[in-house]
C-alpha cells in the first residue's frame, strides 16, 4: 500500500508540474517579452518618490513639494519620514506641512516647470495630452513643459482657453491607438483644429499637432485645410474682397466653406465679418489725417494758450509784491513803481513771504482807512487782471 501511495503522490506531482508548464507556456505566448516597467508606472514612480529619499528637515510635518504633505516621526534627535499625503479637492496645495486652498507664494511653487522630454513638440503653442484630458503641454522653442488639472476638482483641459475649465465647459476626449490606425491622421473630437498620429498601440506615444484657427487636418492628404468650425464668414487670405461663408445646419454641424465676393466699391472686413464700403474707409482715413492735423494745431494753440502754472504765477506775483514793499503808502509816493510792475523787472524774493506780505499790506491799509495809491493799483491790475475784484474796494 505504501508503493501505491507513492505512485499516486508522484502521479499527482507530475500532473501539477505539467499543468504549471502549460500555464507558463500559454503565459509566455501572450505576455510581452520584456521586463521593462510600463511607461505609466514610470510616471507614477516619478510623481511619488520613495519615502527614504525625502528629507524631514527636523520637522514632524512639512511639504515635500507644492501639492504633497510629508508626515515624519522623531526618533531621539533623528526625524524619519512616515507617509506622504497628496493634497486635492478644495485644498490642492501644501503650505507649512498642511493642505490648503491657496497656492503658497514661494519661488518653488511659482517657478516655471521643468522641461518634459516625454512629449514631442510639433510647433510652439499649447497642446492637449493625447492620453489624459486633464493634462496639457506648452511648447516653446522646441521644448515641452507639462501642466495638469488634477489639483482642481472636476476640471479638464480646454484647448480654446488653454486652461483648466469645469467639466461642463469642455469635452474630455483622448486618442485611441491600435495596430489598425498607426500613422492615420485622427481629428481631436474636443477641438477639430487639433489632430493626432499614433505611432504604436500606446496613446501616450502619439504625435499631436494643431492646424490653427478655422482649419482642420485632411486625413487623405495630411494637409491642413480651411474648415467651417463655427458659423460666420472667414477672410480669404488671398483676396481682400473675398470671403468664405459657414452656415450651421444642426448642432455642431456646418457646411463646407462657401466662397463669396464682396460687391464693387466694398471690401471684406474680418472684424465685423461683413462687406463694407471702401468709400467709408477712405473717409475714415481722411478723418484720421484731419484729426492728426487738428491735433497738431491744437497742440500749438495749447502751447500758446496754456494755463499759467502755479509756480509761474507765484513768481510773477512775488515780483510785483517786492515793488509794493518799496512803496511809501502814507505819502502815496509810487515814483516809477507802476512801470516796474508793468515790465516785471524786479528782483527775486521768497515767494510765500512775498504773497503773505502783499495781502497783509492790503488789509492794513483798508483797516486803517487808507487806500492804496491809484497808480499802484493800476500797475497791479495791469499785471494781475484776474485779481481785479480783490482790489476793487481799494480803487
Amino acid at each position: 500500500s505504501i508503493d501505491t501511495n507513492m505512485d499516486t503522490s508522484m502521479a499527482r506531482t507530475i500532473v501539477l508540474l505539467l499543468a504549471a508548464a502549460a500555464v507558463a507556456v500559454e503565459a509566455v505566448g501572450t505576455a510581452p517579452r520584456t521586463l521593462r516597467p510600463k511607461p505609466q508606472l514610470k510616471l507614477l514612480a516619478a510623481a511619488a518618490p520613495a519615502l527614504d529619499t525625502l528629507d524631514c528637515q527636523d520637522q514632524l510635518s512639512r511639504c515635500s513639494d507644492c501639492t504633497t504633505a510629508l508626515t515624519c516621526t522623531r526618533l531621539g534627535t533623528v526625524y524619519r519620514p512616515l507617509r506622504t499625503t497628496a493634497c486635492s479637492g478644495t485644498t490642492p496645495y501644501c503650505s507649512d506641512g498642511a493642505c490648503v486652498a491657496t497656492m503658497p507664494d514661494t519661488d518653488d511653487c511659482s517657478a516655471a516647470p521643468a522641461e518634459d522630454t516625454s512629449f514631442v513638440c510639433n510647433g510652439d503653442g499649447y497642446y492637449p495630452s493625447p492620453s489624459n484630458c486633464r493634462k496639457y503641454y506648452l511648447c516653446a522653442g522646441g521644448k515641452a513643459y507639462a501642466y495638469d488639472c488634477t489639483s482642481y476638482k472636476n476640471t479638464v483641459y480646454s484647448h480654446e482657453k488653454a486652461l483648466c475649465v469645469p467639466n461642463s465647459e469642455a469635452t474630455c476626449s483622448t486618442v485611441t491607438c491600435n495596430n489598425n490606425n498607426v500613422g492615420v491622421y485622427q481629428q481631436w473630437r474636443s477641438e477639430h483644429s487639433v489632430y493626432f498620429v499614433c505611432t504604436d498601440n500606446n496613446p501616450e506615444h502619439a504625435y499631436v499637432a494643431d492646424c490653427g484657427a478655422n482649419s482642420a487636418i485632411d486625413a487623405a492628404s495630411g494637409n491642413c485645410t480651411t474648415t467651417c468650425l463655427r458659423e460666420g464668414r472667414l477672410a480669404d487670405e488671398h483676396s481682400p474682397d473675398r470671403y468664405l461663408e459657414c452656415i450651421q445646419t444642426a448642432t455642431n454641424t456646418f457646411t463646407n466653406p462657401i466662397p463669396g465676393t464682396c460687391p464693387e466699391a466694398t471690401t471684406f472686413d474680418a472684424a465685423t465679418e461683413r462687406c463694407v464700403s471702401t468709400a467709408s474707409n477712405d473717409d475714415d482715413d481722411d478723418d484720421v489725417e484731419n484729426n492728426d492735423d487738428s491735433s497738431e494745431d491744437s497742440d500749438e494753440d495749447s502751447e500758446d494758450e496754456r494755463e499759467e502754472t502755479e509756480e509761474e504765477f507765484l513768481d510773477r506775483y512775488a515780483k510785483a509784491v517786492s515793488t509794493v514793499e518799496n512803496v511809501i503808502l502814507a505819502e502815496g509816493d509810487v515814483e516809477d513803481e507802476v512801470q516796474k510792475l508793468e515790465l516785471g523787472a524786479l528782483d527775486e524774493v521768497d515767494i510765500h513771504k512775498a504773497v503773505f506780505s502783499l495781502v497783509q499790506r492790503h488789509h492794513q491799509v483798508l483797516l486803517g482807512g487808507q487806500l492804496l495809491p491809484s497808480p499802484l493799483i493800476t500797475g497791479i491790475l495791469h499785471t494781475f487782471p484776474e485779481y481785479g475784484l480783490y482790489f476793487q474796494s481799494s480803487s
